[in-house]
């Protein structure tokens, strides 16, 4: 996707990047991601990530960007990547979705990644993740907690999870 679309009432299986949108100043790719509604869709065993939404930049101390950001009623089951990964965004809500860590998923991915991103609103989130020893549910990078907002979660989670809900800076 580049700017506005809607990815909805699908199922996507052993793949990688079931929904992607970015763009970057080294590749000129078109508008940031914005408009952007992904709704009631199945992703199962995605590799890397099921949802990437990111802007990039040469500038590491890039302004958040965005709007109009909307991932709801979805299901993911992840083996590989994180289930939703944002970065250098802004005004993206993330409403009921749910979440299913498999055991052998690598211990660094976590159900919901943000790195550099602020005004985004996690609501309604139900995770299962029975790995021993994750840093998080939701993992953040240069995203401080109070730029995320959460509310009405669920989680079946390992007593041995570090930082039960956010880990980040």
């Amino acid at each position: 996707f580049r700017g506005a679309g809607i990815f909805e009432n699908n199922a996507v299986e052993d793949g990688a990047f079931a929904v992607h949108s970015e763009n970057s100043s080294s590749w000129s790719e078109g508008p940031h991601p914005s408009h952007l509604i992904i709704r009631n869709n199945t992703f199962s065993r995605m590799k890397y990530a099921s949802i990437i939404l990111q802007t990039s930049s040469w500038n590491a101390e890039m302004t958040p960007v965005g709007e109009g950001l909307l991932i709801e009623v979805n299901t993911f089951t992840q083996n590989d990547g994180n289930g939703i990964q944002l970065r250098n965004l802004r005004n993206v809500i993330i409403r009921d979705n749910r979440i299913t860590m498999e055991p052998q998923t690598p211990i660094e991915y976590t159900s919901i990644f943000v790195a550099n991103c602020e005004d985004i609103t996690i609501d309604g989130l139900k995770v299962r993740d029975t790995r021993a020893n994750c840093p998080a549910v939701i993992q953040g990078q240069n995203t401080r907690r109070e730029k995320v907002l959460m509310n009405h979660l669920d989680f079946e989670i390992p007593d041995t999870t570090k930082d039960a809900v956010f880990a980040g800076e």
